[in-house]
C-alpha cells in the first residue's frame, strides 16, 4: 500500500472514531473519565493535532 494511501485511511478512520465517540458521548451525558478535565482537555487536543499531521502527512506524500 502506498503511504499516501495508508495517511488517508489513517486519518479517515481516526475522523470516525472521532465522530463515533462523539456521538456516544453526547448519548451519554452521565459518564465520565475518572481524571480531571484538564486532562481530557488535553487527551482531545493531542489527538486532534495528530489528526491533523497525519492529513498533513497525506498531502505532503501526494504531492511527492
Amino acid at each position: 500500500m502506498e503511504k499516501s494511501k495508508l495517511y488517508l485511511a489513517l486519518g479517515c478512520a481516526m475522523v470516525a472514531i472521532a465522530l463515533v465517540f462523539l456521538a456516544y458521548a453526547l448519548q451519554h451525558p452521565e459518564q465520565s473519565f475518572p481524571w480531571s478535565n484538564s486532562i481530557t482537555y488535553g487527551l482531545y487536543i493531542v489527538y486532534l493535532l495528530v489528526t491533523v499531521f497525519v492529513f498533513f502527512l497525506w498531502i505532503k506524500s501526494k504531492r511527492s
